[in-house]
């Protein structure tokens, strides 16, 4: 129901200046902030905190060059990394976020750990820098696209760098805004890795994956080129199956492929809460997408 006249989308890059409009009542409601500025509105009578559905953190190799278009990179840098760093300084709340490997939602019946074991959050630092001077890449450069207006990517790149740097690359760390970002990603030529995350809707069951685009052969920026192409193979087969148990082996056996192949770096499981005028009605502990104008209205003081 439209029960608003109109509805307008400002753009407020600093995260900072965001809150401060929210306070002030320049804006009715605004998404991504850092934890300490949310323990400041929890303390404003005037503005309201709504929780979400957890989002999946998670950072994008480019697939189509080097050094990523090498398995055995991406691997070391997935296994050199901290996952729970980064989700820390991504809420800044120890409560806000969980270590979860699984492609699908944890806490589901689809939740798995396959492939999981020495591949996620592990922490091997030592064993990866070995393994990038033996290919060949110590010191290569990789550009790290890093989104200082969009919290949680903003905050995975700061581990990100220094992830890299820790395992001999030459981080390359380029700072902008997300819509920035978001043009240069399309250009496969004007990075190496970029951070971004993903709602709930495509982790709760195997059809919302079938559609996820950072895991389908040559898709989305990400360009993922399945070399063996046991994810084209298994995907096809779970299109076709309609038995539940067998649904959920061919997902086992996805996830297990996902980590070997080293798809795309899995970082965890994070809370978020949008903030808005106290006096605004119907919004919904959803995913942000749920966040329409549609069926919003204030409440008559």
């Amino acid at each position: 129901v439209a029960y608003l006249d109109k509805a307008e989308y400002i753009e407020i890059p600093d995260q900072t200046t965001r809150v401060a409009a929210l306070e002030a009542g320049e804006v009715d409601m605004a998404q991504e902030f850092p934890a300490d500025l949310a323990v400041r509105l929890e303390k404003n009578a005037k503005i309201q905190l709504v929780a979400v559905a957890p989002l999946r953190l998670l950072g994008h190799f480019n697939h189509l060059k080097p050094p990523f278009n090498n398995v055995e990179a991406r691997r070391a840098f997935i296994r050199a990394y901290d996952n729970e760093k980064a989700l820390l300084l991504a809420t800044g709340d120890k409560n806000a976020y969980r270590l979860c490997p699984s492609l699908m939602q944890c806490g589901t019946e689809w939740e798995s750990s396959a492939g999981a074991a020495g591949n996620y959050f592990v922490k091997k630092t030592a064993e990866s820098k070995a393994k990038i001077a033996a290919l060949g890449f110590a010191g290569t450069k990789v550009r790290l696209m890093e989104p200082t207006d969009r919290q949680p990517a903003h905050a995975a790149s700061q581990v990100s760098r220094e992830v890299l740097a820790d395992i001999g690359f030459n981080v390359d760390f380029l700072v902008m805004d997300w819509a920035t970002q978001t043009t240069r990603r399309a250009d496969p030529e004007l990075w190496e890795f970029f951070h971004t995350w993903s709602g709930s809707t495509v982790r709760t069951g195997p059809v919302g994956h079938l559609a996820f685009g950072e895991l389908q052969y040559n898709s989305w920026f990400n360009k993922y080129q399945d070399v063996p192409g046991k994810q084209r193979d298994l995907l096809a087969k779970l299109s076709r199956e309609t038995d539940v148990a067998k649904q959920k082996q061919i997902m086992e056996d996805f996830q297990a492929y996902f980590f070997e192949d080293a798809i795309f770096l899995q970082v965890g499981e994070f809370f978020t809460r949008w903030a808005a005028r106290a006096d605004m009605q119907g919004i919904v502990a959803a995913s942000p997408a749920a966040q329409l104008p549609a069926n919003k209205w204030f409440k008559k003081k």
